[in-house]
């Protein structure tokens, strides 16, 4: 090989490595972008499972106060009768 095939050589293996560079970045820009996502779905991820934890807490709240609710109907009929009973003697 002259130096005239050298240095064309030397040139094009340039130019295929300045491809591969830019390719690198891009792809480098893209892991950088995935990893943002990445990060973005694990706090959407606690965020939604904070918002099922909240929604079962108050389901279960609901249901308590329900079942006081029947409890102090029952203790007030209840009472109600016994006074009923004390006027009627």
């Amino acid at each position: 090989m002259n130096r005239r095939g050298s240095t064309a050589a030397t040139q094009n293996i340039a130019i295929v490595v300045t491809g591969h560079t830019q390719e690198f970045v891009q792809i480098k820009a893209k892991m950088a972008k995935l990893e943002e996502f990445d990060g973005l779905k694990k706090s959407l991820e606690v965020f939604t499972s904070e918002i099922i934890a909240s929604r079962h807490e108050r389901t279960l709240m609901g249901k308590g106060f329900f079942d006081q609710q029947a409890t102090l109907t029952d203790h007030e009929l209840r009472l109600t009768r016994i006074e009923l009973r004390g006027k009627q003697t």
